[in-house]
């Protein structure tokens, strides 16, 4: 099942300037790929448990997968709910995933341990969360189709929807206990945690996935751009980061534990690692073409970037410098 396949990387070693020692990043390597073995497979999402186990959710079988790296086995858990289409996928303190099912109107919670899916109702969408973040013990969710975000605590049992300031809510991250969302069609970034009226900031482009930081920074890709921003809510303080050659169309995005920014470019089927502290970007050709990237997942404990090609049904991980085999 699993191939090696030759990175031809222009990543050098970048080690961040602070107190905990970042794995250096790869001077050559392989990238293992693995085939989810089902037919109509689609790797959307991704999150790793405890175990290293790398979870995604399957939009188009309505399932979730997870798959075992010391194993290379694969296994697909549908969801109680038929032709429920889960989106995104959160990994909570606690190891509990949460995901979307974008179709269904409802929150899904798998055990990592035994696989059970259990289901929480939101009564008032006609479809479904989308994309989902966790922030203040709560988990924070997106509806793209029903113009509207909410909360979910898993402690009380309670759901919130409220309606969005913005025409299509998708994106969504949490810095610290801030909780932001972006509109598909907006050019601002909304604050929902404090509830409404909702404070907006302007980003100079429209969004189309985020992620926040250790130190506080939120990140997002400007899909219809060809750019990455990057912004401090704190102090107002701003990176751009062009992509050339265009159309590069950033899409997924993920910030690992030493604060080093990864991002998908569709449109030039390459990862990028940007590191703030020595404002450094290396780029990684993928080697399997048409392999659209809208979720990464780091484990820093194993030292690996999952990423879910979601269009040819493949799961791919590159292996940063000192990881163990899997």
């Amino acid at each position: 099942m699993r191939r090696a396949l030759l990175l031809y990387l222009s990543i050098l070693a970048v080690l961040p300037a602070c107190a905990r020692t970042a794995p250096p990043l790869p001077a050559g390597g392989s990238l293992l790929h693995y085939r989810v073995p089902w037919p109509d497979a689609f790797p959307s999402d991704v999150a790793v448990d405890d175990e290293g186990r790398v979870w995604f959710t399957d939009r188009l079988t309505h399932a979730l997968g997870v798959f075992d790296p010391v194993t290379e086995e694969f296994r697909r858990i549908p969801t109680p709910t038929p032709r429920s289409a889960p989106y995104g996928l959160v990994r909570a303190p606690d190891g509990v995933l949460w995901f979307g099912e974008s179709v269904a109107g409802r929150l899904g919670r798998a055990d990592p341990a035994t696989g059970e899916i259990t289901e929480v109702e939101v009564a008032e969408l006609r479809t479904g969360p989308r994309l989902l973040a966790w922030a203040g013990g709560a988990l924070w969710f997106t509806a793209e189709r029903d113009g509207a975000h909410g909360r979910y605590d898993p402690a009380t049992g309670e759901v919130r929807v409220w309606p969005s300031p913005v025409e299509r809510p998708y994106g969504i991250a949490a810095v610290g206990d801030q909780v932001w969302v972006a509109g598909r069609r907006e050019r601002e970034v909304y604050r929902v945690d404090t509830g409404p009226p909702y404070s907006a900031r302007p980003v100079g482009a429209t969004v189309r996935r985020m992620a926040g930081s250790p130190d506080g920074w939120l990140w997002m890709t400007h899909f219809s751009a060809g750019r990455v921003g990057g912004w401090s809510p704190l102090t107002d303080a701003r990176v751009e980061l062009e992509s050339l050659p265009r159309p590069s169309r950033p899409y997924g995005i993920a910030v690992d534990a030493w604060g080093r920014v990864w991002y998908s470019e569709q449109g030039n089927e390459t990862i990028v690692v940007y590191d703030p502290a020595l404002d450094e970007r290396r780029n990684a050709s993928l080697p399997l073409p048409a392999g659209t990237v809208r979720s990464i997942a780091i484990d820093p404990v194993r030292r690996r970037v999952w990423l879910p090609l979601s269009d040819i049904g493949v799961i791919a991980v590159l292996m940063l410098k000192g990881a163990p085999p899997p």
